[in-house]
């Protein structure tokens, strides 16, 4: 259990493990398709698999970067998001869900040569694409008062007097977003944040655990964090 709470906070704050890619960064390799067989299947990010969505797996890319792929042969062009890992043959660099694949007309040959290039990643979502990777909006920066609790959907909370883990604090409102955006996609539970403003300038601190009275269960999560080198800081509140 402490370990699947765990793995959960590491992806929605990005703790992961992984090399800096920045937007624009591009790759060329092979590309393949799922079979049908993985739809309802958990990918190793936490969604359910749909092979009707535009998802795909790379090796290394963190969870919600979201790509656009050519098809360098046909000049074919989709995009998708990060959301799994793979492929396992190595001549390939990415596998997409077989609605990509349509566009990238792959269903045919099943192989294809494509170009990877970095559009947006979860810090610095590119709100163009977000309909299309069906990535809710719920909530706006105006919807958001100074001071409140909010859970991941953007809706109010009540929070009572009990003990929580401070997690992360960003600045920027795009990258709050994107951070409840990656909980909702992973399905990550007891994660809220609160909104502050000081001199004009607002902050976003994330929490995970609501309404414990307790502070064992958050304790052991905290040394946890601390073994591995990752900062949580244990709060009551309000």
């Amino acid at each position: 259990m402490l370990k699947q709470i765990l793995l959960s906070l590491m992806l929605f704050t990005g703790f992961t493990a992984h090399a800096q890619y920045d937007i624009g960064y591009t790759d060329v390799g092979g590309c393949s398709y799922y079979a049908d067989n993985f739809n309802g299947r958990h990918t190793s990010s936490g969604d359910i698999f749909d092979n009707k969505k535009y998802t795909c797996a790379h090796r290394t890319l963190p969870f919600g970067t979201l790509l656009k792929v050519t098809n360098l042969q046909k000049n074919k062009v989709t995009f998708v998001r990060v959301n799994d890992r793979g492929p396992v043959t190595k001549s390939r660099i990415l596998d997409v869900t077989k609605a990509a694949a349509k566009d990238l007309d792959l269903i045919k040959y099943g192989v294809a040569k494509v170009k990877i290039e970095i559009v947006g990643t979860k810090d610095s979502v590119n709100y163009g694409l977000m309909k299309r990777f069906e990535i809710p909006e719920e909530f706006t920066e105006d919807d958001l008062k100074p001071g409140r609790y909010y859970n991941v959907s953007g809706d109010e909370l009540q929070v009572k007097r009990a003990y929580t883990l401070e997690v992360k604090t960003v600045e920027r409102f795009d990258s709050a977003l994107a951070i409840a955006t990656t909980c909702l996609n992973a399905q990550v539970s007891s994660v809220f944040f609160k909104m502050t403003e000081d001199d004009g300038c607002k902050r976003y601190t994330f929490y995970y655990g609501l309404d414990l009275y307790e502070t064992a269960p958050l304790e052991k999560l905290k040394k946890e964090l601390d073994r591995l080198g990752y900062t949580g800081k244990l709060v009551r509140l309000p």
